[in-house]
Order: structure tokens, then sequence, then C-alpha cells
């Protein structure tokens, strides 16, 4: 099957039965030894040939393991009848930006002359037309569309492993199960679009709401990116040393959970920027907020299970740029570096951001360290006890 094809799990209108002898080629059952199911694996395959599915076809996904979820993929699809240069054309958009900008979403890189694209992806074609006719530099579409690939990606994973654990079954029948992931994807594809659509204009509002147009990109007529921003980092401590004592999917399950508590004690305007394995990074207009939504982290925190691994966390201010979501510079690389030198249950917080709120706490625990790729640090440890305000 070629890349960027899609299946039908239904007889094509006028195709002509296929021969009894392409489902029952004894090579489409090698990988069931004597104790598989032949009775469902012939079921299926019997019902993928008669949509015209072939024998090379075949032989791939059952060397890939990947047989039952053919049915699923053909639900989410359809026809690929056109090359990326009939799709540009009918976009009006130059082929060759137009596979930069689906290579930046996460696509397949089409061979020359593949037919691998549908009459959606036309559609999508002409949209990203309108964005470059309505002004939009094509260099930052690219980023932004990287940035789109790269959730959508994790997105998807996510709602794969969702939709396969609630439909799997004890003791299920490969075209059983088959089919019944066919019928999910095709009652459940319609509701996607909508549903993220409206999450990304949430989203955007927000952004829009947080985000306030300097005075000096006003006059400069550009959105530089640089901006003083609060960053913080929060951790779990021995993470590592955990990661040879438990199972994979427990390290993933404490990762998850931390990710969870962030988004919980997140408020506007501090936005949770990303998750990175063992770490949450934060970012925030003003050190205050950031520094409250810290306490109440570590706070719930505490609250945990005793064998849950401690949390610590490195707050810094200053001046940093913000590229597709990101945020670059050194209160980036401080935040960091505060973070891997916080004792556990304790806030590390630099002089720059402290002096943003200098009343607030006692301050008097001050520190100076050499930190690595940072150099002599001088900041303040915050320990929040549960009385401290």
């Amino acid at each position: 099957m070629r890349a960027g094809a899609r299946l039908r799990v239904t007889p094509r209108d006028g195709a002509r039965p296929p021969e009894h002898e392409l489902w029952d080629d004894p090579r489409l059952y090698e990988d069931l030894g004597s104790d598989g199911d032949r009775t469902g694996r012939r079921e299926l395959l019997k019902r993928l040939c008669e949509a015209g599915v072939s024998r090379g076809d075949l032989l791939a996904a059952v060397k890939a393991k990947r047989l039952a979820t053919i049915p699923a993929e053909l639900a989410l699809g359809g026809e690929t009848p056109y090359t990326l240069t009939h799709v540009a054309r009918e976009a009006s958009l130059d082929p060759g930006f137009l596979r930069q900008m689906l290579l930046a979403l996460g696509r397949p890189n089409p061979r020359r002359g593949e037919r691998a694209f549908t009459d959606a992806d036309i559609d999508e074609a002409r949209i990203l037309k309108s964005f470059v006719d309505a002004g939009l530099p094509r260099r930052e579409m690219l980023g932004v569309a990287r940035v789109m690939g790269h959730g959508m990606a994790s997105t998807a994973v996510a709602m794969r492993d969702l939709v396969a654990e609630a439909l799997l079954e004890q003791g299920d029948r490969e075209d059983a199960l088959a089919f019944r992931y066919a019928e999910a994807a095709e009652q459940l594809a319609p509701l996607l679009s909508p549903l993220l659509g409206h999450e990304l204009l949430a989203h955007l509002r927000e952004v829009i709401r947080r985000e306030a147009v300097t005075q000096a990109e006003r006059e400069s007529g550009s959105i530089s990116g640089t901006r003083p921003v609060a960053v913080a980092f929060a951790d779990l401590v021995g993470f590592t040393k955990l990661g040879r004592e438990l199972r994979p999917d427990e390290l993933g399950g404490l990762a998850t959970r931390l990710s969870d508590s962030a988004m919980r004690a997140a408020t506007s305007p501090v936005q949770v920027v990303k998750s990175i394995g063992d770490a949450v990074m934060f970012a925030s207009p003003g050190v205050a907020e950031l520094l409250d939504v810290l306490i109440a982290l570590l706070r719930a925190w505490d609250e945990q299970p005793a064998e849950v691994p401690e949390l610590r966390a490195g707050l810094a201010y200053g001046p940093a740029v913000t590229r597709a979501g990101d945020w670059f510079g050194a209160p980036v690389n401080l935040a960091s570096r505060l973070t891997g030198a916080a004792r556990a249950g304790t806030i590390n917080v630099a002089q720059e951001a402290q002096a943003e709120v200098p009343e607030r706490y006692d301050w008097a625990r001050r520190k100076r360290k050499g930190l690595k790729g940072v150099g002599r640090a001088t900041y303040f440890r915050l320990r929040p006890d549960p009385g401290q305000t």
C-alpha cells in the first residue's frame, strides 16, 4: 500500500469480485502459528479483498502486524487520486512551498508523481493560499505549522491509545476488533474537527488577552517577541534514579500526574508552556502570579502519597524571546539551572525575580553559587510552608 493511501471496507462500485485464492494465500496466515484464529483472519481478509486491497498490500500489513488497523485507516480517509503538483495547481500555490508546509505539519514526503492526496487536501491548500494572500509571512507560517504538526501528532497518538484501550476486549477475534475500530472511527471522525477547531480558538483568545502589544512594537510595526518574562520549571527529585527502579508505565504515570497538577495550579496569566518528561515549564508576565502558582503546586504535591518523589522549582525573570509558543533566553536557562540546584520542596528564586516582589516573603536566605552554563548566580531559597503568605 503506497504511503498516504487509505483503504475502504465496503466493495467499490462495479468492482469485480476477487478470486478466492487471494485470501487463501497461506503466506497471509504464517504469523498466526498453529494456535492462531484463522477463521477471524480469513473473514477480515475476505472483506478487505472485496474492498479491492491487493495481495501485496495485505502481505505488507501482515508483516507489519497492522492488518487489524486497516479498516480504521480507511474509515478516516478516502481515495487519494491527486499528486502534490495537482493540489498546488488547484490552490494556486507554489508546489515547493506547499511541500514545505506539509512536511512542517508532519505529513509524509510524497515521491514525485505519487498520488497521495485527497479532495480535503485541496481544500486545506486553498486555506493556506488564503493565509498567504492575507499577507502572512511564509517563514513564520512554516514555524506555526511545525508547532501544529508536533501537537497534532501527540494528540493523534493519545486519541489512538484512548480508543484502542476502550475497545479492546479479552479474547477478541481479529476481524471483530478490526471492524469495531472502523465503526468507532466512522462515528468519532466527524466530531474531531469541530472539537479541535473550538479549542484552538479558545486558546487563541487567551493568548491575545494575555500578550499585550508593547509600545516599542507599535512604533516599529513588528512583533519582536522579546519582552520581560518570569520563567519557572518544576521537576521531580530523583526521577533519573527512579527510571532504574520503576516500570516505564509507572514512570509515565508520574510524569502525567505532574503535568495534570501543573495545569490545575496554573491560573491566568500564568501559562504552562510545555511538559518535558519529569519537568514542567511555566511562563508569566509577572513574578508574583507565577510564585503563587509554584507555591500552590508544591503544596498540592505534598499531599501526594509518600512514595511519590518530591517536587522542586526554580524561577527567573528577565528579557526573553518567544517563538512558536516557546521561550528562549537567559531567564529560561537560569530558571532551569536553579531548579536543578533546588532542594526538595523548595523554590530557588533568582535575584532579579525577587526584586519584583521584595516585600512579599521572608527573603533572608540569600545564596550565591556557580551554576553550569550560567556562572555565578545570586538567588533566594523559598520554602512554601503551609502557613506562609
